[in-house]
């Protein structure tokens, strides 16, 4: 997955007095040199374009405006440089790559990021049931129904069975026949998505409930269900933090955080397992 600031970087390289190459360019300048994020109206005057044009640009990079890319961007900033996973993926080891991730954080997101790494060892052991996996079974609310959508893309692309679910409240709804290696992954967003969990969970036979993973925003939600339903934690990916209001979309930026790094782990798995077979 591309960083927003390897993709503002790119725009803003074309030097073509374009829209988006001053949006780009203007938001590089003011977050890094001057660490401060204007708003959209600064950005809209200094860049000579509209607001709608704003919004425009922020979509053109994947994001549903320009507050959500604004949140994203200061994640990114206050978490690490551009190139260091990418660095790690091509260099590291596995267990390197956990413990180098968290090598740069501030403020209040310090607390956060420090508690995700529990959840990386749990996206570790992921990893290796998504390479048994025949088929990945995939669900989501309809709030984080974009972060499915791309987490189904991922697995297509490298080659996975990917069989995702709808209408999972009508009373026709049930999964297609399982084997005893297929991948359950659920996204689940607050209490509110509690009926939407239990139709997954009744539709599961006893033998495959284990094969079922949640990515889930509350740490309390986790526990409740876990026992509600005599359920390992270690089931749960927690990505929600309890400073939320700070940063519009963090929920959903700490999901596609935990989701990319499933990804960069699946794709060193795969760089390891092709020296592998090289080798021999």
């Amino acid at each position: 997955m591309t960083s927003l600031i390897k993709s503002l970087k790119k725009y803003a390289d074309l030097k073509n007095d374009s829209g988006i190459c001053l949006f780009s360019n203007f938001l590089l300048v003011q977050a890094i040199e001057n660490q401060r994020f204007p708003s959209m109206k600064e950005t809209s005057d200094q860049c000579h374009v509209s607001e709608s044009s704003v919004t425009l640009f922020s979509k053109k990079l994947g994001f549903s405006g320009y507050r959500e890319l604004i949140s994203k961007l200061k994640f990114e900033l206050a978490y690490l440089s551009v190139n260091e996973i990418d660095n790690e993926i091509n260099q590291a080891p596995e267990n390197k790559l956990e413990e180098t991730v968290f090598s740069s954080y501030i403020n209040k997101l310090q607390e956060h990021i420090l508690s995700l790494k529990p959840q990386l060892n749990k996206i570790s052991k992921l990893v290796d049931k998504f390479y048994d996996a025949e088929k990945v079974h995939l669900f989501s609310g309809y709030v984080l129904q974009k972060e499915l959508n791309w987490l189904n893309d991922f697995f297509v692309l490298n080659g996975v069975r990917v069989i995702e679910q709808f209408n999972i409240f009508s009373d026709s709804f049930k999964l297609h026949e399982l084997k005893a290696n297929d991948l359950i992954i659920m996204l689940m967003g607050d209490d509110k998505e509690i009926p939407f969990f239990e139709t997954i969970w009744g539709s599961i036979p006893d033998e495959f409930k284990s094969n079922l993973f949640i990515f889930s925003m509350s740490e309390i939600l986790s526990v409740n269900l876990a026992k509600a339903h005599n359920l390992s934690l270690s089931s749960f990916i927690n990505y929600g933090w309890k400073y939320y209001q700070l940063f519009e979309h963090s929920e959903s930026i700490f999901l596609k955080y935990l989701l990319d790094q499933l990804a960069y782990l699946i794709k060193w798995k795969n760089k390891q397992c092709k020296t592998q077979n090289f080798k021999n």
